[in-house]
């Protein structure tokens, strides 16, 4: 018992996945000290079961499978240069990812979710998984959006709404050197002159034209534009008192 113990102390605070053979113990129980049961194999990230015929779930020939409850895990991804990427989000932001899961999953977060500054969907989409509501992916690339609803589809993921599209305080025209997949309005400012233009609007008037509604909580992720995206979000706040986040 304790050396199980330690195993899932160490994935939990050291993001260690656990990986549990559960080839000969399918169906079974496993007793904590406390007393709680659990089911055997879903206890580590995976459990793995073989089919091999002198197993306890045996067939003619072999081949196995693998059970997870972590729908960051199980979701499919697209051959695409972005799924490199999206693959190791996991071993980023680890406290602020094992919160999130935390308010969503014990149903703290309730209603619709803003991820604003969506990039990939890395968390928009495992987001879409834990609730009934709809998650507003909002990004300003427009390849980002693609690659979202494209995972979505793949994955019959179908409470994920993108929009394509930057967000300030007010309707107005930003502008950027960076490349707009991944960049800043801010930092690095270049006034009205920068390679790249998106004309922004504010979550207020997404808010007031429907676009938006009944929000429980905005995830902010948006390189600098937090205080300026707040400012046209008033009426929003007032009447949906969302949970905030910050990156």
């Amino acid at each position: 018992q304790l050396l199980v113990h330690c195993l899932l102390q160490l994935e939990y605070y050291d993001n260690i996945p656990i990986v549990e053979d559960n080839a000969q113990a399918i169906g079974g129980d496993y007793t904590f000290s406390n007393g709680k049961k659990v089911k055997t194999g879903v206890m580590g990230l995976i459990g793995c079961t073989s089919f091999f015929p002198s197993k306890n779930l045996g067939c003619y020939g072999d081949g196995g499978a693998i059970f997870t409850n972590d729908d960051s895990v199980s979701i499919l991804l697209l051959n695409h240069n972005f799924s490199n990427v999206f693959r190791n989000r996991d071993h980023h932001e680890v406290l602020f990812r094992k919160i999130n899961t935390f308010l969503i999953k014990n149903k703290i977060i309730k209603n619709n979710i803003i991820d604003l500054g969506a990039w990939i969907g890395d968390n928009s989409i495992p987001w879409s998984k834990n609730i009934d509501g709809v998650v507003y992916a909002i990004d300003p690339s427009n390849e980002n959006c693609d690659f979202i609803n494209q995972t979505c589809e793949i994955n019959s993921i179908t409470n994920v709404k993108t929009i394509q599209s930057a967000i300030s305080n007010s309707n107005e025209l930003l502008t950027t050197d960076e490349h707009i997949n991944h960049c800043s309005f801010v930092y690095g400012n270049t006034g009205l002159n920068g390679k790249n233009k998106e004309n922004a609007v504010s979550l207020d008037y997404l808010y007031e034209t429907k676009t938006i509604e009944n929000i429980g909580y905005i995830h902010l992720d948006v390189e600098g534009m937090e205080y300026k995206i707040l400012q046209g979000s008033n009426k929003l706040l007032d009447e949906c008192r969302p949970i905030i986040s910050f990156e």
